[in-house]
């Protein structure tokens, strides 16, 4: 798999996993958003040729909003201003759970119980940061931020000195996912220092995206590899 580039997941794409129900409303105000999820967490997904609004509600009240519009994208109370631009329109709504990913082995590990260990660390800051933007706190996006950059440095390590030492053919592929990883957590981090608290969805999302497309593909890839090699020596 090459290194993705400019395909950005949407929270649609994403949280839509960890719905428990879902349903189409009309949204005549601002209002009705707040009211249709009652106490519920939820996501809101309003959208017109133009643009796509996607709203998290909780507790009563509208915790997160991205708005992409021709490519550009806003957040927060910039989001909900232009959201009002498409009302009135029919909305879809994902009742959301409490946690964002569960871990299951079946979809998860790699067979190398050192690994699994780190990788469960990354889905519970991914959990954490999904929390706290229920709850309206995105500031815990820091601590999600300092952990992936400490995450890349012993985690990556670990993992090349285990693909090296045995044989895996698709080592440096992955060392270039790895560099991406890194890549898009300094980027991640300019964009929370130029839009503010609001992009800390974008965070979200790419841990969202890494866990989906890296661990359950990517790494159950070298840990079958691992499994095999290791087996044969046995």
């Amino acid at each position: 798999m090459s290194v993705p580039v400019g395909v950005a997941p949407t929270l649609e794409s994403v949280l839509r996993r960890a719905s428990l129900a879902s349903n189409t409303v009309r949204v005549s105000r601002l209002e009705d958003i707040v009211e249709n999820c009652g106490y519920r967490p939820c996501l809101v997904v309003l959208e017109d040729a133009n643009m796509v609004a996607e709203l998290i509600v909780a507790g009563g009240r509208v915790t997160a909003a991205r708005l992409v519009e021709g490519g550009r994208r806003v957040y927060g109370d910039d989001a909900l201003r232009r959201v009002s631009r498409l009302l009135p329109v029919e909305a879809r709504v994902y009742v959301l759970r409490d946690r964002l990913v569960e871990w299951r082995d079946e979809e998860l590990t790699v067979w190398i119980r050192g690994i699994d260990l780190q990788h469960r660390q990354l889905v519970k800051a991914l959990n954490n940061l999904y929390s706290s933007l229920l709850n309206g706190n995105a500031s815990y996006v820091y601590e999600a931020l300092a952990f992936m950059r400490e995450y890349a440095g012993f985690h990556f390590t670990t993992e090349e000195r285990l693909m090296e030492r045995y044989g895996y053919p698709r080592l440096e592929e992955h060392r270039r996912q790895h560099t991406w990883f890194i890549a898009e957590t300094e980027r991640l981090a300019n964009l929370l220092r130029g839009e503010g608290l609001e992009a800390a969805i974008e965070t979200m999302l790419f841990l969202a995206r890494w866990t989906e497309e890296h661990i359950k593909r990517i790494d159950r890839d070298y840990g079958l590899w691992i499994r095999r090699v290791a087996g044969r020596g046995n």
